[in-house]
């Protein structure tokens, strides 16, 4: 069963003003939270948001792995990783090189594109 929070939590993506925040918190918590609980919740709804984001369709139902509409989906998931590495510091650090490791196997019909793990790295990972 789908949570009321994570369904709910589109009103909040739609409207970024503070009043929708707060009926956001306002509907789904359930106890007043402190200013970086609030911060880490709405980093945890964006995590789950970004993890459905890279379910789209049009990105699995692919001629080649480095079209852009894959490219799309794996920057959704890049982003998953990120949110999952500010939340949960080290003990997320595993989940990128097991991501890159599923994605060295999914390789490209245009030879220089490479390999999932290679799109992955050179257009669409975080740059630091």
């Amino acid at each position: 069963m789908y949570g009321p929070a994570r369904d709910g939590y589109i009103e909040a993506v739609l409207d970024h003003s503070p009043q929708s925040v707060e009926r956001f918190f306002g509907k789904h918590q359930l106890s007043p939270l402190t200013a970086p609980e609030r911060v880490r919740a709405l980093e945890l709804m964006e995590m789950q948001r970004h993890a459905q984001l890279m379910y789209t369709s049009c990105g699995w139902f692919f001629d080649d792995i480095a079209g852009i509409e894959t490219v799309q989906v794996i920057a959704y998931a890049a982003r998953v990783l990120q949110l999952a590495t500010d939340v949960f510091g080290e003990s997320a650090a595993a989940l990128e090189p097991a991501f890159l490791a599923r994605m060295a196997e999914a390789r490209s019909n245009v030879a220089a594109a490479g390999d999932g793990a290679k799109i992955y790295k050179e257009q669409v990972a975080p740059r630091n």
